[in-house]
């Protein structure tokens, strides 16, 4: 190379100086980069021939049941000297609506590396935080177990999963933390019900074409939903015909009160909702998000067996001030403005009449029901 260096640089000893500096500098540079890539490639083979990993995280609603209960063995279980991050852990306890809730605190997993045991196996866990865009944060947990076999992993993701009851309805209702699940419902589907046979009937119908046609939808650009209102006097079964349709298509039902939201809180939840859920807005009279803006309404009714149709009232329902919810919102939630597929909606009210015109538009709500008053059977 010096040799090189002084054909080159012809007897000049500036040129020379510069071009072994730049050989020097490259030469360094190359066997600094071969020392330090190769341990790092080295680390890194090892790590995927020799650890199994599992990860779980919040950004999917399925999975948070798991996240949270994974993170709460962890920490249980964690060794001390080794895991010394933790974090304060808030909920929300609701006290009947969620203007009167209650933050409740405990502790819980922080970020970071841990160290835990799972029976007589050590295993290692990481916490990562991930903000999405917008307000969203994800949190993830990966868990690490030495050697290539995931049997011990998979046996500690079966023994935090929780088991659920697969009978019955599974009710979610809105709280200041996101979907909350509830207790369980044990129903039956339609033939449950002391109802006409024609509301059956077309109840099955509707619901079995929407079920059946969602690239129908997508083909025409439209929200793969179904939105359904029923009216009547109290007692005609709005809310057990509900109930009947989600045990006898294996939907979710998922209430929310619209006085006890805000419009960022309603968008946000709709986004999040459970796949393949009945979303229900029971008794929308009387709140701004529906409130009637004139006096008049055109009503489509289903008629009872002998052709009859009760006469409907016109009064407005006043004291509307303090609701969050505006009409507009709500009616960008029925126009699918946010993403609201795998839905069906539900409204339910005894004062059709105090409804705005338009929450009947069409692509808005697709029936409005009356269920007529059951006779009794002499």
């Amino acid at each position: 190379m010096v040799g090189y260096v002084e054909t080159v640089s012809n007897g000049n000893q500036l040129l020379a100086a510069a071009l072994m500096g730049s050989f020097t500098m490259a030469l360094s540079g190359a066997v600094g980069f071969v020392l330090w890539k190769g341990p790092v490639g080295l680390a890194r083979f090892i790590k995927r021939q020799g650890i199994t990993s599992f990860a779980v995280s919040t950004n999917q609603w399925v999975s948070r049941d798991v996240y949270n209960s994974l993170s709460r063995y962890v920490y249980e279980n964690r060794i001390g000297n080794f895991s010394r991050t933790i974090a304060l852990v808030s909920e929300w306890k609701d006290k009947g609506d969620l203007l009167n809730s209650v933050r409740e605190h405990s502790y819980g997993l922080g970020l970071g590396w841990h160290v835990f045991t799972f029976g007589k196996t050590i295993l290692f866990a990481q916490k990562s935080r991930v903000e999405q865009a917008g307000t969203e944060i994800t949190e993830e947990v990966t868990i690490f177990s030495i050697g290539r076999s995931p049997k011990t992993l998979q046996r500690l993701i079966d023994a935090v999963t929780p088991v659920e009851d697969e009978d019955g309805i599974r009710f979610f209702s809105l709280s200041k933390d996101g979907w909350k699940k509830q207790a369980r419902i044990i129903t039956g589907g339609l033939d449950s019900l002391a109802l006409d046979e024609n509301i059956k009937t077309f109840f099955r119908n509707e619901v079995k074409f929407y079920l059946n046609n969602r690239a129908r939808y997508h083909d025409l650009n439209l929200a793969w939903k179904i939105t359904f209102m029923l009216h009547g006097v109290p007692g005609t079964g709005k809310t057990s015909v509900i109930r009947a349709i989600a045990a006898e298509f294996a939907f979710n039902i998922c209430t929310i009160d619209l006085k006890a939201v805000t419009t960022e809180v309603l968008n946000n939840a709709i986004a999040q909702m459970p796949p393949k859920s009945i979303l229900l807005f029971e008794d929308c009279d009387g709140m701004a998000a529906t409130a009637n803006r004139s006096s008049t309404n055109k009503i489509v009714k289903l008629k009872n067996k002998d052709g009859d149709e009760s006469p409907q009232s016109n009064n407005v329902s006043d004291a509307l001030d303090g609701y969050s919810v505006d009409l507009q919102g709500f009616l960008n939630v029925l126009d699918g403005v946010i993403p609201l597929n795998d839905v069906v909606v539900f409204m339910t009210t005894n004062h059709i009449e105090r409804i705005d015109d338009a929450v009947f538009r069409d692509g808005r709500t697709d029936h409005v029901i009356e269920l007529p008053k059951l006779e009794p059977q002499l």
